[in-house]
This record gives C-alpha cells, structure tokens and sequence, in this order.
C-alpha cells in the first residue's frame, strides 16, 4: 500500500527537488517530488517544446518515509528529471495532491526558497491562503514581454513559450515560483479538471494552468520583489521597430526573432 500523508496534514508544502537530493529542514506536512533519473540540461538553452513522450518513463509512482519525519513523504514519478520537464512534475504533483481527501491548502516552495523557512513563517504565508474562496496566492509579475526578456535575462524564447506574436506582447499575469505560490482546496479542484499545457518553465505552467482555469491571483504580503522588479530600468525598454528595440538600463538596441 502506498503511504499517504497523515489526516493531520491539511496544510501541505510541496518542494520539486532533482534525484538524490535530500532537504535540511525541521518542518511537518512536507512533500518532496522527484523524477527516476536525473539529465543534465542548461536553463539558457530553452527548448522550443516539451514534449510529455520524452519525459514519461515506464513505472508506477513511488512513496518513501521521510527519517525521523513521519509528517513528511518522498514522492518519486517515473518521469526523466530535468530543468525543463517540472512542468510535467508540477502537473504530476497537483494531481498527486488532490488524491489527499485531507488537504485544505498547498504551499509550493523551490528547494532554497524552503530551507530557510521556519515553522513560524510557513504558518504565515498558509494564514494568507483563503479557506474557501477559489484563490492562488503568489508575488504577481505583470510586466513581463520577450523584449524585456531579452533586456534582463538574453531569454529568446519567451515568445514562442506563451504564443506571443510581438516583442511587446504580454501573457496573462504570471505569479514569481521563486517566490512561492499558494492555493486552496477550491482551486486545486479547479486545477484538476482543466488539461494544463507544458511550458517550459515549471513556475510558469502553474499560473498558465490557473490562468487557464479562470483561477483568481492574489498578491502575497511575504513577497514584493516582483513589483520592484517590474519598475527596475531593465524592464523598461523603448521599440524601435517590431524585432529592435533599447534597454532601459543600458541604452543598447537589441534584436531576436520573436517567431
């Protein structure tokens, strides 16, 4: 029989970690979700699509005690394991979550975000979550545009990973996985009966998902670096035609093919 998180657990934290890594950290309710084997990728070689048959691998999921942690579970997909396939293991792990009849909230956390953590601000962020009205809870990023992808992080793929046609184009408000997201119960049901599409970025088809599923976003007050992101000078870029433009912090012109 597979082990299962103890009825206690109504507030969850979830933390994708790679293959054979293991979390130092005194919290309860935690569950960890790994792939089989790890494949070494670089996150500046984006790939244009992900593709779920090359991810998937043969097998049934795989539950281990944590030692010394019976509030806490491993949770091992049979998946390949790389930079660009959690948000295969994001969709995996949401569907895992809404197997447990007992979980009211869900906190995602990234692996160094969450070893700092402690029992007294976890307890704060899950007091942010809504109990029962359909909400994800997450530092809003609303500025984002390849162009200005290009300007701060040289990412030229930001375009072909939301369906945008223009440099200048902006998806649907995203919420900044590094610094955490949260949703309830509502939403996770919301969640599971939507087909979520994989991006490349797994924070990203999290909020795509929930974009998708008509899922309200609400900014979390343990967070504002994505609003003082948004109004930094290498956000700020000015067109020069349809694939030029400068960037706000360094007055150089810039090209990419947004197609």
């Amino acid at each position: 029989m597979d082990l299962l998180l103890p009825s206690s657990c109504t507030n969850v934290i979830c933390v994708p970690i790679p293959p054979e890594v293991k979390l130092n950290v005194s919290l309860d309710c935690l569950v960890t979700f790994s792939g089989t084997v790890s494949s070494p990728s670089h996150r500046w070689h984006v790939p244009h699509q992900v593709h779920e048959c090359d991810i998937k691998r043969l097998g049934k999921t795989q539950h281990y005690a944590i030692q010394d942690k019976p509030k806490n579970l491993h949770v091992v997909f049979p998946m390949v394991d790389t930079y660009f396939a959690l948000g295969y293991k994001i969709i995996r792990m949401v569907h895992w979550l809404q197997t447990h009849a007992s979980i009211q909230k869900v906190l995602y956390l990234d692996k160094d975000i969450v070893e700092n953590e402690t029992p007294l601000t976890i307890a704060n962020k899950f007091s942010e979550i809504p109990l029962h009205t359909q909400s994800m809870v997450g530092d809003i990023m609303d500025c984002w545009t390849p162009a200005n992808q290009m300007c701060c992080c040289a990412n030229r793929f930001f375009a072909q990973q939301h369906n945008l046609t223009s440099a200048y184009d902006s998806p649907p408000p995203l919420l900044h996985g590094a610094s955490g997201i949260g949703f309830n119960l509502p939403a996770l049901k919301t969640l599971v009966s939507r087909v979520a599409d994989i991006l490349p970025y797994s924070d990203h088809t999290l909020s795509a998902w929930a974009n998708k599923s008509g899922i309200h976003f609400q900014q979390a007050a343990w967070s504002k670096r994505a609003h003082r992101w948004c109004k930094q000078a290498k956000m700020r870029v000015t067109p020069v035609n349809d694939t030029h433009w400068t960037c706000g912090h360094s007055n150089k012109t810039v090209t990419t093919l947004v197609n």
